[in-house]
């Protein structure tokens, strides 16, 4: 683990590319075994564009760089509606299947019904 360069404060990863020094706060780009300091601007930039995306994985990497950026800008408003977003994108897709599920088996009830008719049908039929 390397550490920062300004502070001597050890150095957390945030994702894969990018660390922040867990001590003074800087963020800095990883390039292999480089470390070089990050443009704020440009990363708040690049997670409001996971930040707009509807993937799920989009959204949680935009989370993580909110996160990271802490107070600049409303960095840690976007934290809390990417939650949100997510929260709300997974109730929908639990609603979806517990739709389709009862419309499901709606239609199963209903082919049971028809083939009870068909068979009291049959039934009455041959007693005659």
């Amino acid at each position: 683990m390397r550490n920062c360069d300004a502070c001597g404060g050890s150095i957390k990863f945030v994702n894969g590319r990018i660390a922040k020094c867990e001590y003074c706060g800087r963020l800095f780009q990883v390039n292999g075994d480089n470390l070089s300091e990050v443009n704020l601007e440009s990363l708040y930039k690049e997670a409001m564009g996971w930040f707009n995306r509807d993937s799920e994985d989009d959204v949680l990497n935009a989370i993580e760089i909110f996160d990271a950026l802490g107070s600049y800008k409303d960095s840690s408003n976007k934290v809390y509606e990417g939650k949100n977003k997510i929260s709300k994108a997974r109730a929908d897709e639990t609603d979806r299947k517990l739709e389709e599920q009862r419309q499901n088996e709606l239609a199963e009830i209903e082919r049971k019904k028809r083939e009870f008719k068909k068979k009291q049908k049959k039934k009455i039929l041959l007693t005659f």
